[in-house]
């Protein structure tokens, strides 16, 4: 006789997972993962793992010295894993000592967006966005660059997960450039039309604490937008002007006699 004893547990065995519950152990099959991790995600996991394992290797002044620097505002691990992760991201070295005081920024107050299209070159597509701050950023600074994908026109909520990194650099000024490929590689091909959030964040490359952060939002189109071409056509009699008509065709015997 083949007696099984199961006792309270957690954890995996084979393709069951045991779940202790107030009522005894509780077994459901394993799920398995439909939509496995992409390459950015998997990368920010690995990230985070490094970071965890360096902030154990701090001496305790050290530990002590991030926790200084944050103020209360955040714990010195949060402080640390913050500065670090944006050192990593503008492809700058981290940090293990905490920096002397917290950096200054330049004060932004707007951020523009421009459209550029390949015009007059068909097919007259998107082909970069130009990002401009006002004042111009003169000194060398890092950036990360973020962008969403192709959103409704009445979309007003643009939630912190609806935006990704297309772009960093670690010694940037304005006006930047965003080619249109660096979307397309993280959000797809898109094509029709709509609006598209940016934000613009400053990165100190030595210390790795964030500046301001700056949105911006700009229409979209696959295509360039057909130009409205308006003309005005005069009419004169024994040279003086007789009637003055906008955007109007006359035309003779079906050709065209004024107009654009």
């Amino acid at each position: 006789m083949l007696i099984a004893t199961l006792t309270p547990g957690r954890g995996t065995l084979g393709g069951a997972v045991a779940t202790a519950t107030p009522h005894g152990a509780r077994f459901h099959a394993r799920a398995v993962r439909t939509q496995p991790r992409t390459a950015s995600q998997t990368q920010v996991q690995a990230r985070a793992h490094a970071l965890a394992f360096a902030w154990r290797t701090l001496s305790p002044t050290q530990r002590a010295g991030w926790q200084t620097l944050a103020s209360g505002a955040a714990s010195g691990y949060n402080l640390f894993f913050a500065c670090n992760s944006n050192l990593l991201a503008i492809g700058q070295p981290g940090i293990l000592a905490p920096p002397g005081s917290r950096p200054a920024f330049p004060a932004l107050s707007a951020l523009t967006v421009t459209t550029l299209y390949n015009i007059p070159t068909p097919p007259n597509s998107v082909f970069a966005w130009q990002l401009d701050t006002m004042p111009a950023l003169t000194a060398v600074t890092g950036v990360v660059a973020r962008m969403t994908g192709l959103l409704s026109p009445t979309k007003a909520n643009i939630r912190p997960s609806d935006l990704r990194i297309v772009a960093t650099g670690n010694s940037c000024t304005t006006p930047l450039f965003i080619p249109r490929d660096s979307w397309f590689r993280v959000f797809g091909h898109v094509a029709g039309s709509g609006r598209i959030t940016f934000e613009l964040t400053l990165i100190d490359p030595l210390s790795g604490f964030a500046g301001p952060t700056l949105r911006a939002s700009t229409a979209y189109s696959s295509l360039a937008p057909t130009e409205t071409i308006e003309w005005d056509t005069q009419y004169l009699i024994n040279g003086g002007l007789a009637a003055f008509i906008p955007n109007q065709v006359f035309e003779i015997e079906g050709e065209v006699v004024a107009g654009p």
